[in-house]
């Protein structure tokens, strides 16, 4: 894949945690000039100066995806390439931990030109503080910089790896740039001495060690999260324009049009040794950053030198970010966000003339770009990770905006490259690219990546579902491993998830929820191979889950063992459990009518109705619930809740929540499916 770049970094540096290193190389190219470029972890790159790519997108342990950028160069004249890039060595969610390394080449009219290896300077970023606390324990570091520390040159190495490269089919980020027109806030903030304790975050802040990756808490000297939970100020709207001048105990806030995802730049003047903190969020809560209920640490320190620029090296989630003065005055003339997203530039348009439908439209439209850049990822802010079951609902919608499936090729090659070590025998891992050392995995996610491949064979019509064969025996030998005396499975291990609401307390002993998905990819993947002999077990599971959980009204959720071992069907009842036993054709409304016709009605969302029985959240019961209903042929009604459920969320983040309520990710990606129902009523 590449002509003669070899795998580099800073010599000796490869296995530290937290590096910083850039690359850089001159050339003379022509109007046929082209990247392509791989690495370890996150990377931005610069032609002549200017920021135009980001990346990788991530692979398979072991494998790495190849951008391809087209470089937009003066011919004939001098261009200068740079490469910044972070080298991290820690396990997490985001990406597979590796030693650090970046790979690239230029190439003009089909020659290599300059190449890593053979071309590339390097240099050490010292101005990048080094030990820093983790920003979540699913990502990687927060960011410090003490700007008045120049970069060093660094002997570069090359890394005898064994490096798999794989095609980036996905496309490339937009690098869109939201210009910030005025000043959202302009106020005051004071100080106050408190007890710094934030729950979300112990683990990543004191739970380093074996487990989870980074630097022990008295080894790091800056912590502005602990500076800005002793802030006393609040946000409210009050509009003043550039350039703005902040003195210390000074802050100005912004507002983005909708919550995004993406770099913050700030051209500024200011002395050197002047400090401040930017802190950015999805949300305020009573006109202030939430941080002592936030499990991520949404918050970046900068000391200055002589630049007059600053923009963070990560990518974030947020709709509303401020900068606090610390030390020093500082004069902000410009602000704007560089949004990193999947680009959908052209997504179909709806035609609906309901101005509310349309608004949730643009918000679903916009939780796919911002969740579906390389791979299927829940949300751009504690993880960027590609969570399975998320994906199901993600690819049809990313599908249907784009055309395409490139970001499901990458995303399914993955999982099915995937060799974890910590994990079970034949288990899928929950998310992937990632790390779990902790062995933790969900065992019915796994089964939802078949239910994927069994839609995505559709969409795609050259792969051939023979390849996942393998996979899908060694996945159904695991959980014949967990099969009790009446052909169930009965205690699995990991974290079991069948739904965000209590139905999720219920999965010990015997859940019926888990029994039905069983059932139904046991039917897949007979029908898939021809395999008779998984059809009857899926159709015994089914039979069983029947007799045992259906109490002539509903479906109960859980059966557990009494005193003399023998499973008795417990009392509790969700909401989620009646639409797994209609999505995974446990019934159908011939055979359970009078239920069917009671979810119609009754289990409109906020109806208050039997109050006694759990009812759904978002994931996974609501989604299951819209897709039932348009199958169902009640797109009136299911209009209706769409308003209901999603209404507030577009209007108040322009994006779709990975709740009902403002909680946890207000950007999610499995929310993009409401464009797949919208088109679906609206556009056929």
């Amino acid at each position: 894949m590449f002509n003669k770049a070899l795998p580099i970094w800073l010599k000796n540096k490869e296995t530290e945690k937290n590096i910083q290193a850039k690359f850089k190389a001159e050339f003379i190219g022509s109007d046929n000039t082209i990247l392509k470029i791989t690495g370890a972890t996150n990377y931005k790159v610069f032609l002549n100066g200017t920021l135009i790519h980001y990346g990788p997108s991530h692979g398979a342990k072991g494998y790495f995806r190849v951008d391809v950028v087209n470089l937009k160069v003066n011919p004939g004249a001098k261009n200068t390439l740079l490469i910044e890039a972070a080298g991290y060595n820690c396990r997490a969610y985001a990406a597979v931990s590796h030693p650090s390394f970046v790979q690239a080449e230029v190439v003009a009219d089909g020659a290599c030109i300059v190449a890593t290896g053979f071309d590339f300077e390097g240099f050490y970023v010292l101005s990048r503080v080094q030990k820093t606390l983790r920003y979540s324990f699913q990502r990687h570091f927060t960011e410090v910089w003490n700007l008045s520390k120049d970069d060093i040159r660094h002997e570069v190495c090359t890394l005898d790896f064994d490096i798999k490269h794989l095609v980036r089919r996905a496309p490339l980020p937009d690098m869109a740039v939201e210009n910030i027109s005025d000043v959202y806030c302009k106020d005051t903030f004071a100080r106050e001495e408190n007890t710094w304790q934030i729950p979300g975050l112990q683990g990543a802040v004191y739970g380093i060690g074996e487990l989870i990756d980074g630097f022990n808490f008295n080894e790091i000297q800056h912590k502005p999260l602990k500076e800005l939970s002793e802030f006393c100020y609040t946000i409210t709207e009050n509009k003043k324009t550039f350039p703005c001048v902040i003195n210390p105990n000074n802050f100005v806030a912004f507002k983005c049009a909708k919550n995004t995802c993406g770099l913050i730049n700030l051209k500024y003047k200011a002395e050197r040794g002047t400090k401040f903190i930017i802190a950015f969020d999805e949300k305020l809560v009573d006109g202030k950053f939430d941080c002592r209920n936030w499990d991520v640490f949404n918050v970046i320190e900068v000391n200055t030198g002589s630049e007059t620029s600053f923009t963070n090296f990560e990518t974030y989630g947020f709709q509303y970010f401020a900068v606090f003065a610390v030390e020093g005055t500082l004069e902000i003339e410009e602000v704007n966000v560089v949004k990193i997203r999947n680009p959908i530039p052209n997504p179909p348009k709806l035609n609906c003339a309901d101005e509310e439908i349309l608004k949730i439209y643009d918000a679903a439209c916009e939780s796919a770009r911002c969740n579906s850049l390389g791979i299927f990822m829940d949300c751009p802010t504690r993880e960027r990770a590609g969570w399975l079951c998320d994906s199901y609902f993600t690819a049809p919608a990313v599908y249907k905006l784009e055309g395409n499936t490139f970001v499901e090729d990458d995303f399914v090659e993955n999982f099915a490259l995937a060799k974890c070590a910590d994990l079970p025998h034949g288990m899928l891992p929950m998310c992937y690219p990632a790390d779990h050392p902790n062995h933790n995995h969900i065992p019915q996610w796994a089964m939802w990546y078949v239910l994927e491949l069994n839609q995505y064979k559709d969409r795609n019509k050259n792969i051939d579902i023979a390849d996942y064969k393998e996979l899908a025996y060694k996945l159904l030998k695991y959980f014949n491993g967990y099969e009790n005396e009446l052909g169930l499975l009965e205690d699995l291990p990991g974290w079991n998830f069948v739904e965000w609401s209590k139905a999720n307390e219920w999965t010990d002993g015997i859940n019926f929820p888990t029994n039905m998905l069983y059932s139904f990819i046991n039917k897949i993947v007979g029908e898939w191979y021809g395999d008779t002999d998984l059809t009857a077990k899926a159709e015994k599971i089914k039979n069983k889950v029947l007799e045992m959980s259906f109490d002539g009204k509903f479906f109960r959720d859980q059966a557990l063992r009494n005193e003399h071992n023998v499973p008795v069907v417990c009392e509790h009842i969700s909401e989620a459990c009646q639409y797994y036993a209609f999505m995974f054709d446990i019934v159908d409304t011939d055979t359970h009518n009078d239920l069917y016709k009671t979810l119609v009605a009754d289990f409109i969302p906020e109806s208050g109705n039997w109050p006694e029985i759990e009812k759904a959240n978002a994931l996974m019961g609501m989604y299951m619930r819209m897709e039932l209903m348009l199958k169902w042929g009640h797109a009136e009604q299911l209009i209706k809740e769409i308003k209901l459920f999603f209404g507030h969320m577009a209007d108040i983040t322009g994006t779709l929540w990975e709740h009902k309520y403002m909680a946890a990710s207000l950007n999610h990606g499995f929310t993009a499916y409401l464009c797949v129902l919208l088109l679906e009523i609206f556009n056929n």
